[in-house]
């Protein structure tokens, strides 16, 4: 559920064009913190990554757990994956 509670203070200088993209503005940042939660965390290292496909099992190379530190899941899972309908990252 997106507040708007800011805007409850000032109705008078809020037009609904305002109200529309206050509304859009945090639904876009919703989408956003969404998709991120999917990815691997930015201050992951190596060495965070698992070594086997949650997925499907397979050893995930050590060229891919250094090029994605924090990574979860092997190529092939990952394009999977970002197939998924609804489904973004």
């Amino acid at each position: 559920m997106i507040v708007l509670a800011e805007f409850d203070e000032h109705p008078d200088v809020m037009d609904e064009g305002d109200l529309g993209a206050a509304y859009q503005s945090r639904a876009n940042a919703a989408g956003v913190a969404a998709a991120r939660a999917g990815m691997p965390d930015a201050s992951a290292t190596p060495d965070d990554s698992a070594t086997d496909c949650e997925w499907c099992g397979d050893e995930i190379p050590a060229g891919r757990r250094e090029a994605w530190p924090g990574v979860r899941l092997c190529a092939e899972c990952q394009a999977q994956r970002e197939r998924l309908p609804g489904r973004v990252g």
